[in-house]
């Protein structure tokens, strides 16, 4: 069965706090739905990636490169299957980033109270921003929150998401944290063409590209948020392939990063990641959990989080 195309009505909120800027569109129960045929919206799917930059004053400084099942953080390789470079993460306060549950963890599918006695063990690296050097900044996170496990295939979309916290906190000139913005059907309408998504082709990184500060990132502008599937999650036209997941799909205003959704995946996987496809095909469309039902959640948490930090510092 095809995923489908639901619109809701929505009213704006704006809520500023901390170093945590969020962005919050309500959405309203009412909805109807509109079936997502081969010949709708026929853009590019898997378009040619353009380069952004990374400069810390960049609104893309708030990418992350993730980097899990990292004991020797001088030494990036494959872990049993699991390759050290897993994807990316967006930096949303000086201390926490988002990303998805399927990188956070290396068994993301097991049960809530499996996954929180997982969690105090788990070691991520972040790397981003530079430090006085001009190298990038590698900074070891755990998970902290993330979405219900357990579900499979289209279902588990939208609860793919899992909030990391630095050990060791980013200073306010090393990276601009990214605002989370909760966009109903009316938003990313509006921005359909305008969106941008970028993420780090994991197949180039080495230990010593990373080390460098040489690795690439890349992605596509002039991107949409296609429809909504009726279990939950997006679909979009972002450029994907392979160590995309956690990918932010977001817009710019006035200089910062504002976040819609992370990449998670696609319903089908493409034959062949290798060149783009002739266009946009429902029946390979990449996938992205919204942030729309988790930005309470997170913000009350990260206030907490760095209220905490704050008193733990003074003492």
């Amino acid at each position: 069965m095809r995923p489908q195309q639901r619109f809701n009505s929505a009213s704006a909120a704006l809520l500023i706090c901390a170093s945590l800027f969020v962005f919050m569109f309500a959405r309203d129960a009412g909805s109807a739905t509109q079936a997502i045929s081969a010949g709708f919206h026929r853009t590019s799917y898997w378009q040619e990636l353009v380069a952004f930059s990374q400069e810390p004053g960049s609104p893309e400084s708030a990418i992350a490169l993730l980097i899990s099942d990292l004991h020797d953080s001088t030494r990036i390789q494959r872990t049993h299957e699991r390759q050290s470079a897993v994807g990316a993460a967006v930096i949303i306060s000086r201390c926490h980033a988002l990303t998805n549950r399927h990188l956070a963890f290396e068994k993301p599918h097991l049960s809530r109270p499996e996954l929180r006695n997982a969690a105090p063990t788990t070691r991520l690296v972040l790397v981003a921003g530079r430090g006085p050097a001009g190298r990038p900044l590698l900074k070891r996170a755990r998970p902290i929150q993330f979405g219900d496990p357990g579900a499979d295939g289209l279902s588990n979309i939208k609860r793919d998401w899992a909030l990391l916290e630095l050990d060791d906190c980013f200073r306010p000139d090393e990276v601009q944290p990214a605002a989370l913005l909760a966009a109903t059907a009316p938003t990313y309408e509006a921005l359909s063409g305008k969106l941008k998504c970028a993420a780090f082709p994991i197949e180039d990184i080495s230990a010593d590209v990373v080390a460098r500060g040489d690795h690439k990132l890349v992605g596509t502008t002039g991107a949409s948020i296609i429809g909504e599937i009726d279990v939950g999650g997006y679909l979009h036209n972002c450029g994907s392939k392979p160590g995309f997941s956690g990918m932010p799909i977001y817009t710019v205003r006035e200089g910062r990063m504002l976040v819609i959704a992370l990449n998670v995946g696609t319903v089908r996987n493409q034959p062949d990641y290798s060149r783009p496809m002739d266009a946009w095909d429902p029946e390979y469309a990449n996938t992205a959990v919204p942030v729309s039902d988790i930005i309470g959640a997170i913000h009350a948490l990260i206030l907490e989080r760095l209220k905490l930090k704050r008193i733990q510092e003074a003492w």
